[in-house]
């Protein structure tokens, strides 16, 4: 029986386990992008000009690595998540924060895993 743990830090213990648990961080890397887009696009924040635009870009470069299962791009995606949600302190952002720091950090779980695992059955 799955634990609610196992839900946000899915147990990587397979080939198949590993495309799952990167999932998590792809879709993260793909909402943190569109949300920048409509950002810049509307005027709302502080990524309103060219920044937004390009950390769109990156966020997309980001969420295709982490899918093709680099573990540079999963260290990417928490490293620019990091730098960019640092100066947000109210309560419900740390919230929010929480869930896409969880979502970075299970998308570098699953490529180091699926990393070692493919070295050792010769798939990669």
């Amino acid at each position: 029986m799955a634990s609610y743990a196992d839900h946000f830090l899915p147990d990587v213990r397979d080939l198949k386990s590993g495309d799952k648990a990167v999932a998590f961080s792809v879709v993260a890397s793909l909402v943190v992008a569109f949300l920048l887009a409509l950002d810049a696009a509307l005027n709302l924040g502080p990524y309103r000009n060219i920044w937004g635009l390009s950390y769109f870009a990156a966020y997309l470069l980001i969420a295709y690595g982490t899918w093709r299962m680099s573990r540079i791009a999963s260290i990417a995606a928490l490293l620019l998540y990091f730098s960019m949600s640092r100066s947000n302190s109210t309560p419900i952002m740390f919230g929010i924060h929480f869930v896409f720091y969880v979502a970075f950090v299970t998308g570098i779980r699953a490529t180091l895993v699926f990393q070692r695992l493919s070295r050792r059955t010769g798939t990669a």
